[in-house]
């Protein structure tokens, strides 16, 4: 059974619109020029030089080196199960460049990162190079299958990812809609090609699309389980995933929606809800003309929320699935021979 939308329409909520204006107008210029920055994708270029990088990477490890042993027990594990990945460039760059390549915040991000991910996905399942479907058991799968989470095929003009999250299609379980966060964020960036880079510079975009077959604006049995997996997408999100930019473009088609977003608006933190853009038309020309401003173009933007992509989720999904196991048979030969 769904909530009684009753709550969401008549309950008072401890934080509104009003509130997050005025939290907003009481930062500093540069706060509010940063937000803006990531919000439109205007982010300022990194300028790295390889001298900048080889000095970065050498002074990152020596920051992971002085954390506690006691404080760092996943990195440890996972640094002695797969060195390569742990120590790789592509993937100690994306936390140095989240952090502004501030040596001693990225080797923070990255403990707690994989301390986050023992967490959320237990031992043995923690520490490969990405997640991967075949690691989901049959519960988590169906969440997946069902799509609440989607990984678009195409990044916005300003070279972002584009995710999709789509609260017709969530699990009620809050767990595993966590892990399907993750596996969209892996996917975005789990090539160690020029995309990945790209995507570790400029960020990402989540369009948040709330239109639900039934009145019930929320996917979860209570308004309790919604903020959880509110406050906790979030603050995984924003604390221990390498992002250096992110902005939220949440779409509320009616007054429910647009009433639970204020129930929701504490818990998604100061930092991500001060990214984010609301829109409240109905009008789907205005919405993708808002959007535009933002650097998405209409084919980018999937056809629910009346752009031009077509995207073919379940099709994703086993193209997915096919290259991982293509490509757990390709390292099975190479120990092979």
């Amino acid at each position: 059974m769904r909530i009684n939308p009753t709550p969401w329409l008549y309950a008072e909520p401890e934080f509104t619109y009003e509130t997050l204006r005025a939290e907003h107008e009481s930062m500093t210029v540069a706060e509010r020029t940063r937000i803006l920055q990531e919000r439109y994708g205007f982010e300022d270029e990194l300028i790295e030089s390889p001298e900048l990088v080889s000095r970065a990477l050498e002074r990152l490890q020596e920051a992971i080196d002085a954390i506690p042993v006691d404080e760092k027990e996943a990195y440890e594990t996972a640094l002695f199960i797969n060195p390569d990945h742990v120590q790789s460039d592509i993937f100690c760059l994306g936390f140095l460049r989240t952090e502004s390549y501030d040596t001693n915040a990225a080797a923070r991000r990255i403990v707690d990162y994989w301390e986050r991910k023992v967490e959320v996905f237990g031992t043995a399942k923690a520490f490969g190079n990405y997640i991967s479907l075949a690691d989901f058991d049959p519960k988590d799968q169906e969440a997946i299958a069902k799509g609440g989470f989607r990984l678009l095929p195409q990044r916005d003009n300003r070279g972002r990812a584009i995710v999709l999250s789509f609260s017709a299609y969530y699990d009620s379980d809050v767990e595993s809609m966590v892990k399907a966060w993750w596996l969209m964020y892996h996917k975005a960036i789990e090539k160690e090609d020029e995309s990945a880079d790209a995507i570790q510079k400029m960020g990402i975009v989540i369009l948040v699309a709330n239109g639900r077959p039934t009145i019930s604006p929320s996917p979860f049995h209570s308004l309790e389980e919604h903020k959880r997996f509110i406050k906790t997408i979030s603050h995984d999100g924003s604390t221990f995933f390498p992002i250096r930019s992110f902005s939220i473009h949440y779409f509320c088609p009616n007054v429910w929606v647009a009433r639970m977003l204020e129930h929701l608006l504490p818990q998604f933190g100061q930092k991500c809800r001060n990214r984010m853009i609301v829109h409240s038309s109905t009008n789907k020309i205005e919405n993708l003309a808002k959007l535009a401003e933002c650097g998405i173009s209409p084919n980018t933007v999937p056809i629910e929320l009346g752009g031009e992509l077509n995207f073919d989720y379940q099709g994703w999904l086993n193209y997915q699935l096919f290259e991982e196991q293509f490509d757990a048979g390709m390292d099975l030969e190479e120990e092979e021979t």
